[in-house]
């Protein structure tokens, strides 16, 4: 009985591949952008004309190399894989999965623990939507009481607070990726 079980396990297994297979073709003839679907539906990548990413559980999107896709097709096509098929599917997929990063919101911030949004100044969830390649080393805490920096503005700055307020707002300016404000910090 446990023989015919796993005769029939791999024979399922066996069916449901060949099922798969038979689905990239129309007759005898490859349809790669039926591949592009499948890899598309099952995978989370993306494209920014330099790369492929996929996107991490740690939420940010980490570099791919395009060999793991193109194992992954042929894995999906078996013994009808021809270099030409992959070829043209990898193509397709740079095309269906191409994102122009750059023009992504400059208001957010990946944190470990979510997605800053400087504007609300709210912490969000991981959103793969937000296409950050980069993500920083710690959580946020808005209760962090950053007592080193604040002690390093009392020994440079010892009788003026507010010079120790605008220093560090003008510091904080320092840290985002794009400043529309039009001010400018002389110090002598």
């Amino acid at each position: 009985a446990e023989l015919n079980n796993i005769i029939n396990s791999i024979h399922k297994r066996d069916t449901e591949k060949r099922k798969i297979l038979g689905s990239f073709f129309d007759g005898k003839k490859f349809q790669p952008m039926l591949l592009v679907e499948h890899i598309t539906k099952h995978s989370n990548f993306f494209h920014d004309g330099s790369g492929f990413y996929e996107y991490s559980p740690k939420g940010l999107w980490i570099p791919t190399v395009d060999q793991l896709i193109k194992k992954q097709m042929m894995e999906l096509l078996g013994n009808k894989s021809r270099t030409l098929y992959i070829n043209d599917a990898i193509s397709l997929l740079e095309s269906k999965v191409y994102c122009d990063v750059k023009a992504h919101n400059f208001n957010l911030i990946n944190l470990k623990n979510g997605i800053m949004d400087l504007s609300s100044m709210e912490l969000k969830k991981h959103d793969k939507s937000f296409y950050s390649k980069n993500q920083l080393a710690f959580d946020y805490n808005p209760d962090a009481p950053c007592s080193r920096w604040k002690q390093f503005l009392k020994e440079i700055l010892p009788n003026a607070p507010k010079t120790r307020k605008t220093l560090q707002e003008f510091s904080g300016y320092c840290l985002l990726p794009k400043i529309t404000i039009h001010k400018c910090l002389i110090l002598i």
